[in-house]
């Protein structure tokens, strides 16, 4: 994809904010889901179906569940860090400091049917600007 979006704001504040319409997205898309499941430990939103999993320990789960959202906590992270997220969706690699930010767009998933038109990489890209960057400058 090789897409990069710059932000005037400081990398802690993008990544609240990426915290924010992460959680956003789950309670619009899965609030009455009865397979969501949240690793405390690592502050991962998962989807997997229960009755296939209800015997195992989440540990054990993990690799069977769909990664929703990754919670980043702002306070174990410093200017030098460079993020790197993946979930369901997306994936992306954030750096920044003090005052600037960016975003650099490196993949996106389930965002449209790869086969129900030719310009599924501009769709999806589309889809993913809607979701993600326009809520960041609001």
């Amino acid at each position: 994809m090789d897409k990069t979006y710059q932000f005037d704001i400081s990398k802690e504040y993008l990544l609240n904010k990426l915290n924010f319409i992460q959680m956003e997205l789950i309670k619009k898309n899965f609030s009455n889901s009865p397979d969501i499941r949240f690793d405390e430990e690592k502050n991962i939103f998962y989807l997997g179906n229960k009755e296939q999993l209800r015997y195992l320990h989440l540990r054990d789960s993990l690799n069977r569940l769909d990664t929703l959202a990754i919670l980043i906590d702002v306070d174990k992270i410093s200017n030098l860090d460079t993020i790197n997220l993946k979930n369901s969706f997306m994936e992306i690699q954030i750096t920044g400091d003090s005052y600037n930010s960016e975003i650099k767009l490196i993949g996106l998933y389930k965002a449209v049917n790869r086969f129900s038109d030719k310009d599924f990489k501009n769709k999806a890209i589309k889809e993913f600007e809607k979701r993600v960057i326009k809520k960041i400058h609001y």
